[in-house]
C-alpha cells in the first residue's frame, strides 16, 4: 500500500484551475481539473500481455471556500465532483482474441483544507502569489461502471459486458440484466488526502485565477471484497456471490484455469 501511495504522489496529478472573488478575510470560486486516474493494484500490475494498464484521464469540477486567519493561513473546504477510474487492454494468446476495458467511478467529495499564501508585507497587493493546500477528504461513490468490450482476431466485436451497481448487461443481447446483484462490486466510500502546490493571479482586487498541481491519493480499497450476493431469477433466492475473492480470478477481468493458493487473496486497490 504504502509503496504505491509513494508512486501516485508523483504521477497522479491534475491541472486545476480555480476563478476566485475574494477579500482580505477569504474566497469563494469555482475550479475544474482534467486529471490522470489510476487504479493501482498488485496483481493487476504483475499480469501478463492477458491484461495492461492503459493511461486513464478524467475530469472533475467543483466549488470551494476558504476564511484567512493571517497573512500566510487559512481553513476552508471543497465540494466537488469527480470522474476518476481505470482504462484497461489485453490479448489471449491461445484464442486470439482481444479486449479494451474502462472502470468509471463518480464520486461526490468533501475536503477540508489547510490554505497557505505567500506575502510580501513591501508589496501587500502584489498581483502574483504562491497559493497551495492541502488535507483529508471523503468521497462518496454516486456511480460506477465497468465495460468490457471483447473483440475476436479479425477485429470483430463478440462480445461487450457492463457492470452496474445491481449487476451486469450483455450489452449485444440487449439483456436488462443477466446477473443481478444485492451488493455493488465497488464501496461507496473512499477516504484520502490531498496535495496541491500552485500559484495565484490577482486580476484585479476582488478577482483571481489559479493554476495548481493536484494530488489526491485514495486510502481505501474502492473494492467490495465482500459477498455480494447472487439473486436468482423467478424464485425468491441469494446465492453467495464472491467477485474479487473467487480462486480462480488472475486479475481483474482474466480467470485463469488454475486456481490460486486459499490464502492468496487479491490485493487491495487504491
Amino acid at each position: 500500500m504504502f509503496k504505491n501511495i509513494s508512486i501516485l504522489s508523483f504521477i497522479l496529478c491534475f491541472s486545476f484551475t480555480a476563478l476566485q472573488a475574494q477579500d482580505r478575510l477569504g474566497f469563494s470560486g469555482v475550479f475544474g481539473a482534467y486529471n490522470l486516474s489510476m487504479m493501482p493494484n498488485v496483481d493487476d500490475k504483475n499480469a501478463d500481455l492477458r491484461q495492461d494498464f492503459v493511461q486513464t484521464f478524467r475530469y472533475a469540477a467543483g466549488f470551494e471556500k476558504a476564511t484567512w486567519y493571517n497573512s500566510n493561513f487559512g481553513i476552508g473546504g471543497q465540494a466537488s465532483y469527480w470522474l476518476s477510474g481505470q482504462d484497461y487492454k489485453g490479448a489471449d494468446p491461445f484464442f486470439k482474441s482481444t479486449y479494451v476495458a474502462s472502470t468509471v467511478l463518480t464520486y461526490g467529495k468533501l475536503g477540508i483544507y489547510l490554505y497557505h499564501k505567500s506575502f510580501n508585507r513591501y508589496k501587500p497587493n502584489a498581483r502574483f502569489r504562491f497559493l497551495s493546500y492541502f488535507g483529508p477528504y471523503l468521497g462518496y461513490r454516486v456511480a460506477y461502471t465497468d465495460k468490457l468490450t471483447l473483440k475476436d482476431s479479425l477485429g470483430k466485436v463478440i462480445g461487450e459486458t457492463t457492470w452496474v451497481p445491481n449487476g451486469a448487461q450483455n450489452n449485444l443481447s440487449k439483456d436488462t440484466l443477466f446477473l443481478k446483484l444485492k451488493e455493488p462490486r465497488y464501496n461507496a466510500f473512499d477516504f484520502g488526502f490531498t496535495f496541491a502546490p500552485g500559484f495565484q493571479l490577482m486580476l484585479n482586487p476582488k478577482l483571481a485565477i489559479g493554476l495548481n498541481l493536484r494530488a489526491d491519493i485514495g486510502g481505501t480499497d474502492v473494492e467490495n471484497k465482500g459477498n455480494l450476493r447472487k439473486v436468482i431469477p423467478v424464485t425468491p433466492y441469494e446465492e453467495d456471490y464472491r467477485y474479487w475473492d473467487n480462486p480462480n480470478l488472475y486479475s481483474k477481468f482474466v480467470q485463469s484455469i488454475i486456481p490460486r493458493n486459499e490464502f492468496d487473496k487479491r490485493a487491495e486497490t487504491f
